[in-house]
Order: C-alpha cells, then sequence, then structure tokens
C-alpha cells in the first residue's frame, strides 16, 4: 500500500500487500518502459496505475524474465490488470 501518497514504493514506509517471489535462477532481463527498475503502483478504485510515480496511460508495462532457456513476459496494462505470456 502506498502509504505516504508519493505513487512509488518505499522500503519501510509502505506495506506490501502480497509478495511473489521468484525461483531460484530467475532472471529479469527486460523492462518496459525501458529502465533499470521501476515502481508499479494500484491505486483503487480507480483503477489508476503508477510506473515510477508517473500515471501510466500507455497500452501496457513489460516485465521479460528469463530461466535457462524459458522466457516469460509479465505485462501490466494500465487498468491495472498483470497478464503472464509465455
Amino acid at each position: 500500500a502506498d502509504c505516504n501518497g508519493n505513487h512509488r514504493r518505499d522500503a519501510g514506509t509502505d506495506i506490501d500487500i502480497k509478495k511473489i517471489y521468484l525461483e531460484k535462477g530467475v532472471e529479469v532481463f527486460n523492462l518496459s518502459p525501458t529502465a533499470a527498475s521501476f515502481s508499479v503502483v494500484f491505486k483503487a478504485p480507480g483503477p489508476i496505475v503508477y510506473i515510477d510515480k508517473n500515471e501510466w496511460r500507455a497500452e501496457e508495462a513489460e516485465i521479460t524474465l528469463s530461466l535457462n532457456t524459458q522466457i516469460k513476459k509479465i505485462k501490466i496494462n494500465s487498468a491495472g490488470r498483470i497478464e503472464g505470456e509465455q
């Protein structure tokens, strides 16, 4: 939960509603929008999605994960839907 209202996850201030852990060996190798990392915050009841403190109005953000030779993409759209694909 974005407890301080700055639309970004801040360790020690904000509360994680649910944590998802990646399997050992999984690597994040591509982010879109391009960045070394980014924060995704969902604000109810909108739904409003913020990526790095900016309201996200584009089609979707994408996180590409790899494990050995397998590649999976996680997509987050501007309505807050999170979807995984192969």
